[in-house]
């Protein structure tokens, strides 16, 4: 999913997300991953186009909106388990 559904799902959810440019806690990590079960029916997903001010420097921007990067996560039941 893109970081923008996620924002959505974790509003629907009940977390606070401010600007929708901050960081997930693990809290929001494991209710994302339950958020995703639930309407994907897996428990492995992907979330990519993270707001490039919460990525490594060296992270690529995204050339379509330069506030996100092309970076990832893999999370398998809201546990991160790899980064690009």
């Amino acid at each position: 999913i893109h970081w923008p559904e996620a924002q959505e799902i974790l509003t629907e959810k009940g977390f606070d997300m401010g600007d929708g440019m901050g960081d997930l806690n693990g809290a929001m990590e494991l209710a994302l991953g339950e958020a995703i079960k639930e309407k994907y029916g897996t428990d492995f997903f992907m979330l990519d186009k993270y707001p490039s001010e919460i990525r490594p420097f060296y992270t690529m921007p995204d050339p379509d909106d330069g506030r996100f990067s092309n970076s990832y996560d893999m999370f398998i039941r809201g546990l991160e388990i790899c980064s690009g």
